[in-house]
């Protein structure tokens, strides 16, 4: 009778403090061909979607940084809006202010200064 099958080597190494051995067995018995096709399949699909999350990752990050540069440039022409209408407003403000109007009536127009409506009506009154 031949056996075909090959038995797991036993090795007796250092025992321990239980009594039983550190290593048993040692199998030296190979995968059939069909287990190692199953294994390295197993693997190419796991390296597959390794790689797949890593791109995904990577993507993500390039995404966040143009965000990002965004989002700097949008805080960048936000202050300098902000710094335009506060001079707009000044400009306003000093076109809006009636000494300007007076001065510009009086000098520029040669107009007279008028009275106030209240001394106006006392003069109509006492007349």
């Amino acid at each position: 009778m031949l056996d075909t099958e090959k038995k797991p080597e036993v090795m007796e190494t250092d025992m321990s403090v239980s009594g039983l051995p550190l290593f048993s067995s040692v199998d030296t018995e190979e995968k059939s061909g069909s287990e190692k096709k199953k294994s390295a399949w197993a693997v190419i699909m796991a390296l597959i979607v390794i790689t797949l999350l890593l791109m995904l990752m990577i993507q993500a990050g390039v995404t966040l940084n143009e965000s990002t540069i965004q989002l700097s440039a949008l805080k960048s022409e936000i202050r300098t809006l902000e710094k335009q209408n506060r001079e707009y407003r000044s400009l306003l403000d000093k076109k809006n202010d009636n000494v300007v109007f007076e001065q510009y009536a009086t000098e520029e127009l040669g107009m007279l200064k008028g009275q106030d409506n209240e001394e106006s009506e006392q003069k109509d009154k006492i007349e």
